[in-house]
C-alpha cells in the first residue's frame, strides 16, 4: 500500500514539474539559424481586426467585458492595436472573450527580447526558400500548416497564418524544416533611435542637417524633419580621414576652426583667380568655398 501512495506521489510530482516546464518554456525566433529569446509582457498584447476598426468600438468591448482598473489603446494601422490592461490578471480573461469575436482575425501576445527592445506579433511570417526548393517542396510544407502566400518578392514570401494560429510557432516550424534561409514572424517591433549631434555653435542653424521647425538667423522657420537625417546617418557612420573631398569653388581659409590645416590638403597651384597660385584661400568677402566646405 505504501508502495502504491509512493508512485502515486511520484506521478503527481512528475506530471506537475512537466506542467510547470511546459508553461515557462522559452519562447524564441529564428533570426536565420540563431535563436533569439523572447520574454513575454504580461499586460500588452496586440489585436488585429479583419477589417478597419474603430478604436472606440474596442474601448467600449474592454470596458463591458472584462471592465480593467486601467487600460490603454495604442492603434498600429487601422486593423491593428495594442492594448495594455491593469491590472495583468485581465489580460487572460479578456484574450479569452475577444477570441469568441468572429471580427477579430488574431489575438497574440508582446514580446521583448534580453535587450529590452518590443517585439509585436502578429499573423504574418516572412520565408525566403533556399534555392534548391521545389516549388511542389514549398506548397507542401505551406498546405501542411495552412498557410496563405499573401506577396512574393525577390527577397521573401509573406505569409499569413490561418486565423487564430500561433505565427511564432510555425516560423520556427518553417527555420527547423531546413527548407528556408530564414524564416521569421514579421513582428511590429519598437523603433528607437540613436542620434548623434555635433558640438558645432551653429549646428541649431542647419535646418538642411537637422529640421525641428526652429527659427534660423533671418527669422524664418523650417519645416519639421525637412532635412536629410544628418544625425541619423552620423550614427551610423562619422566618415573616413582616407576620404579626401574636393572643393572647387571660391577657395577655403587655411586653419579654419571647424577646418584645421591637419585636415587640410592645400594643393600648390590650386588658385586659379587672383592672388598667390599656390594658396587656395578666398580673397575679400568671397566666403563661398568656405560656406561650401561646410556642407
Amino acid at each position: 500500500m505504501k508502495r502504491i501512495k509512493i508512485y502515486f506521489i511520484l506521478f503527481i510530482v512528475f506530471f506537475g514539474l512537466l506542467s510547470f516546464l511546459e508553461n515557462t518554456s522559452t519562447k524564441f525566433y529564428y533570426a536565420f539559424d540563431k535563436r533569439i529569446e523572447l520574454f513575454p509582457v504580461k499586460d500588452k498584447i496586440i489585436v488585429k481586426y479583419r477589417e478597419i476598426q474603430d478604436s472606440s468600438t474596442l474601448a467600449s468591448f474592454i470596458k463591458t467585458s472584462v471592465e480593467p482598473e486601467e487600460f490603454i489603446i495604442e492603434p498600429i494601422d487601422y486593423q491593428s492595436f495594442y492594448i495594455t490592461l491593469k491590472p495583468s490578471d485581465k489580460t487572460l480573461e479578456f484574450i479569452r472573450k475577444i477570441k469568441k469575436n468572429d471580427e477579430v482575425l488574431s489575438v497574440n501576445p508582446v514580446y521583448i527580447t534580453k535587450e529590452g527592445n518590443q517585439r509585436g506579433l502578429t499573423d504574418e511570417i516572412l520565408v525566403l526558400f533556399r534555392e534548391n526548393i521545389s516549388e511542389n517542396q514549398k506548397n507542401e510544407l505551406h498546405s501542411k500548416y495552412g498557410v496563405k502566400i499573401k506577396k512574393s518578392t525577390i527577397v521573401f514570401d509573406y505569409l499569413i497564418v490561418p486565423p487564430k494560429e500561433n505565427a511564432l510557432e510555425i516560423a520556427n516550424h518553417y527555420q527547423e524544416s531546413g527548407l528556408v534561409e530564414f524564416a521569421h514572424p514579421n513582428f511590429f517591433s519598437e523603433i528607437v533611435l540613436h542620434q548623434l549631434f555635433p558640438n558645432d555653435t551653429y549646428f541649431d542653424w542647419q535646418i538642411t542637417l537637422h529640421n525641428t521647425g526652429q527659427t534660423i538667423n533671418d527669422g524664418h522657420s523650417g519645416t519639421v524633419d525637412a532635412d536629410i537625417d544628418a544625425p541619423e546617418a552620423w550614427d551610423m557612420n562619422t566618415g573616413d580621414y582616407d576620404i579626401v573631398i574636393a572643393v572647387i569653388d571660391k577657395g577655403v581659409t587655411s586653419n579654419h576652426p571647424d577646418l584645421p590645416n591637419t585636415r587640410q590638403l592645400r594643393l600648390n597651384g590650386s588658385n586659379f583667380g587672383s592672388g598667390n597660385p599656390n594658396n587656395p584661400s578666398p580673397v575679400g568677402n568671397f566666403n563661398h568655398g568656405n560656406a561650401c566646405a561646410g556642407v
